[in-house]
């Protein structure tokens, strides 16, 4: 299989920029390689969106809390928490596509959790209605990095707090418009489509009420996650390799795009050089032709005193006579 050393991954940072998720890639399915017999599952979503207390209630930590949640933002780098001997859990920041530069920075943080995880699971909180602009930007981000290929097998989405909405009228109608932006975003690609409430599901198990545990889909959720997970180890090879050839291919055309950039930035520099040195040899051209003009005259009018020098000298030997 295929792989880069540090060497290439600081040349190929050089080639296409900082602003480029390719070295990052290449490092985290390193960190995935050298890591091959834990699964890491790492959810994302904006600030308050459910995603701490999603992964605080599949823990069965909801009380002590083993990722802090609140209405700001709490995790401030990427934390992991083993689910048992083959799952970890990633809590990474939420992402905020507006904000100042620690924020930003932050988002980073989150990014390059999600590029070494195997599992995705963006959250969203139903609450605050449809997909937001910063949402399916951060998603469509993802996307474009993970490869097409590979997104309905690495990715969750999750829709929270659906008890506080899912008794409304409108709520269908709700997620269907949500499933309409996700689709369109991931260019027709559909993931595992989830609704969950972390809440009910813990007001179930303090209150022993299986029927409120089980509307809460977080048992079926968890199941799904673990099922996914234990195949996803059991294919990890044949994965591997379907993601390495996936960033092959992500790495070559970013390359010869790179490479275009440079044959035009070539091609201008030549043009310019061509024009300069076109319109300076039209100058000297001027010039040239100037001088041979000149001297053309020059060389006429000497013959005509050479001619005359002869007729003075016929008549000076003829007056002699």
């Amino acid at each position: 299989m295929v792989w880069l050393n540090r060497q290439d991954l600081q040349r190929l940072q050089k080639i296409v920029g900082h602003d480029s998720d390719l070295a990052e890639r290449w490092m985290g399915l390193e960190k995935k390689r050298v890591h091959s017999d834990v699964v890491t599952i790492a959810n994302t979503g904006l600030v308050n969106s459910g995603k701490s207390s999603l992964f605080n209630t599949l823990l069965g930590k909801w009380e002590q809390e083993r990722f802090p949640v609140g209405p700001v933002r709490t995790t401030k780098r990427s934390d992991r928490e083993s689910f048992n001997k083959y799952i970890d859990f990633i809590d990474t920041p939420g992402i905020d596509a507006q904000g100042t530069d620690d924020v930003q920075e932050d988002d980073k943080t989150a990014f390059r959790a999600l590029l070494q995880s195997d599992f995705i699971v963006i959250t969203h909180n139903i609450k605050t209605g449809m997909l937001n602009r910063s949402e399916c930007e951060w998603i469509e981000k993802i996307a474009q990095s993970l490869g097409k290929n590979v997104l309905s097998n690495r990715l969750f989405f999750v829709c929270t707090w659906t008890d506080e909405r899912d008794r409304e009228q409108d709520y269908r109608s709700l997620l269907s418009e949500i499933k309409r932006q996700l689709n369109q975003v991931l260019q027709g690609v559909e993931i595992p489509f989830w609704e969950v409430s972390a809440k009910r599901y813990i007001l179930g198990k303090k209150n022993s009420k299986a029927a409120l545990e089980k509307n809460s889909n977080i048992p079926q959720f968890k199941q799904a996650l673990v099922d996914a997970a234990m195949q996803y180890l059991r294919m990890r090879h044949r994965q591997g390799e379907a993601e390495v050839l996936e960033l092959c291919e992500a790495t070559e055309k970013q390359l010869n795009s790179e490479k275009q950039v440079i044959i035009q930035k070539i091609q201008r520099k030549r043009n310019k050089i061509h024009e300069i040195t076109k319109s300076n040899l039209e100058q000297w051209n001027l010039v040239l032709n100037y001088f041979k003009e000149k001297r053309s005259i020059l060389k006429q009018y000497k013959q005509n005193l050479a001619e005359q020098d002869s007729l003075f000298g016929l008549m000076s030997i003829l007056l002699q006579k």
